[in-house]
């Protein structure tokens, strides 16, 4: 849903300026807003890959694979917390 709202930010942005003051529930997204969007994007990848690769696995999955995939989400997560951690300082 995120890299589909991503995909379509042209017209997410043309139908919430046309619409934001006709409805109370459509609200215009700045641009530090449509950032946000694409790091959640970078965040969120490798577990859709993940939950991708689970569910593939013909033969069940096994610990090694659940440890594996574990190792790598978090990993990833400690990244972006380190990227993340000094922007939230300033």
């Amino acid at each position: 849903m995120v890299k589909r709202a991503l995909k379509f930010k042209p017209e997410i942005d043309d139908y919430s300026s046309t619409h934001h003051d006709k409805r109370d529930d459509i609200k215009e997204l700045n641009d530090n807003e449509w950032k946000q969007i694409r790091y959640l994007h970078q965040i969120l990848q490798p577990f859709n890959k993940a939950t991708r690769i689970a569910s593939s696995t013909n033969g069940g999955v096994t610990i090694y694979l659940v440890f594996h995939l574990y190792e790598i989400l978090f990993g990833h997560l400690d990244d972006a917390k380190d990227k993340l951690e000094p922007k939230t300082k300033l």
